[in-house]
């Protein structure tokens, strides 16, 4: 193997070799925060004094989750609609490249 090609073999290696380590320490931050996050909740349960407070607190939850999944969705619908507004005013949707064809989105 060449001088050149060993060394770019190292270097794409190593770069692996960090982004491998990056992910794990990522993936173990997002573990203890989850964690964090639970441990946390629990408590807040358990301290609650009654069974009511306890039921408020579960469905004052439920309702930020709803909102948040809510925004999500509506997010989700404008990229969809920016995204076909594009496509359209390329041509990718009316199959005027054909080379293009399995980028265009479905149900157009």
């Amino acid at each position: 193997m060449a001088k050149n090609a060993k060394k770019k073999l190292l270097k794409q290696q190593k770069w692996e070799a960090k982004k491998a380590e990056k992910k794990a320490q990522t993936k173990e931050q997002t573990k203890k925060e989850g964690e964090r996050k639970r441990k946390e909740w629990e408590e807040k349960l358990s301290s609650c004094a009654s069974e009511e407070e306890r039921l408020k607190l579960i469905e004052s939850r439920r309702e930020l989750r709803k909102e948040r999944m809510g925004k999500r969705a509506e997010e989700k619908e404008e990229k969809t609609q920016r995204l076909n507004f594009v496509c359209k005013g390329i041509g990718l949707l009316t199959g005027q490249h054909s080379f293009m064809r399995r980028f265009t989105l479905k149900g157009e």
